[in-house]
């Protein structure tokens, strides 16, 4: 029996792309990003909701940057997730 794969080294041999993300300052990039250093570049992403007397009158979505992006993308996770959902006040 050989020996047994954890799944954070499986992610990365099945995605070896994550391996040149630019996550590190000066855009280098992280061989073993953790989730935190991933997470990261993700904030002060938001989406807005200006109420006007308890209704929704405009929505401002969010805008990534290429990082962004290609991370979601990477993550298999459509950047539309975070936009055009249904909105509640």
């Amino acid at each position: 029996m050989g020996p047994i794969t954890p799944p954070r080294s499986a992610e990365r041999q099945a995605r070896p792309e994550l391996a040149n993300i630019p996550l590190y300052p000066e855009l280098r990039a992280c061989p073993a990003p953790s989730a935190p250093r991933v997470l990261d570049i993700f904030t002060g992403v938001a989406r807005h909701h200006l109420i006007d007397h308890g209704r929704v009158a405009q929505t401002f979505e969010p805008t990534f940057t290429p990082l962004q992006h290609q991370v979601l993308n990477l993550l298999g996770v459509p950047a539309d997730t975070y936009t055009n959902a249904p909105t509640k006040p």
